[in-house]
């Protein structure tokens, strides 16, 4: 995947809708601050605001790591693939979270240290990518951070995300899953009145 696409294809596969047409949250990976949320994470600014820009000069090293880190990841090199995520988040200037692309690469290591099936090294980045534009309420994210919780054993938090990532992403999200986290989610969400499962 070039880097183009990367901008085009965010590390979070698809881009979910409201019933009335809205985007939810989802990551980017680009030069833009967030914009500080009462709780004290950041959400995505509105793409005609005026933000802080992470300067050029890095922002294209930090696009060079990420773009490296996705080739790896694809070629199934996690261990390497994490070290250039890591490298591109460095190079972000402080508070990282405050970053767009911070969100997309703590997504991105996340998504990579599940693929490699290591559950307990996906769960920090996901949960930090909290904090982070792009996430809270980002379906796919929601997803992957309930199948972690889900194999490390901790239900409570794993339904929660996974019941998050359906009433965001609806069943689809849930395509080419293990139909075991879907499960998880019908045990714990009341179908709608006059139906005898969720839609």
């Amino acid at each position: 995947m070039g880097l183009e696409s990367a901008n085009r294809n965010p590390m979070t596969p698809r881009r979910f809708f409201t019933t009335s047409g809205q985007p939810f949250a989802y990551t980017r990976l680009d030069r833009r601050a967030g914009i500080a949320h009462e709780r004290g994470c950041y959400v995505m600014a509105d793409d005609g605001q005026a933000v802080p820009l992470v300067p050029a000069k890095i922002y294209k090293e930090v696009q060079a790591h990420c773009h490296e880190g996705e080739r790896l990841m694809a070629a199934g090199n996690h261990n390497k693939a994490f070290h250039q995520f890591l490298q591109a988040l460095d190079l972000l200037p402080l508070p990282r979270e405050q970053w767009n692309a911070a969100g997309w690469i703590l997504v991105a290591v996340g998504e990579n240290a599940f693929r490699a099936g290591s559950f307990r090294a996906a769960e920090q980045p996901l949960q930090d990518a909290m904090w982070a534009p792009g996430t809270i309420g980002n379906p796919w994210v929601h997803l992957r951070l309930g199948q972690v919780k889900f194999e490390l054993g901790n239900m409570k938090h794993a339904a929660d995300e996974l019941a998050r990532a359906y009433l965001g992403g609806g069943r689809d999200i849930f395509e080419d899953q293990d139909p075991k986290y879907l499960a998880l989610v019908e045990e714990v969400l009341e179908p709608p009145p006059g139906m005898d499962r969720l839609p």
